[in-house]
């Protein structure tokens, strides 16, 4: 377990210095299933890239559901691992 949070430390310290994009590290958030989805596609949103909730909505296969990704963007157990801030309103 300790090399876990060493593993989760080290990673955070190198996003933040912005050497970093994308984090490896074992993750089962509980939501779900459509919070699920919207989970995963956040992590495959590029480093630097933003994108709507409509585009992700779209992107998921679920058009018409902005406001849905949006509140389960919100309800995001993992902030910064998981890319919340990716996707805009």
């Amino acid at each position: 377990m300790a090399e876990l949070f060493k593993a989760a430390a080290d990673q955070l310290d190198a996003y933040s210095a912005g050497t970093f994009t994308r984090f490896i590290l074992p993750m089962a958030p509980r939501g779900y299933r459509f919070q699920q989805r919207v989970w995963a596609a956040l992590q495959d949103n590029p480093y630097g890239k933003t994108e709507s909730h409509g585009e992700l909505a779209a992107r998921i296969g679920s058009s018409g559901a902005a406001r849905a990704v949006g509140l389960a963007n919100r309800k995001n157990p993992i902030g910064i691992v998981i890319p919340c801030h990716r996707a805009v309103g």
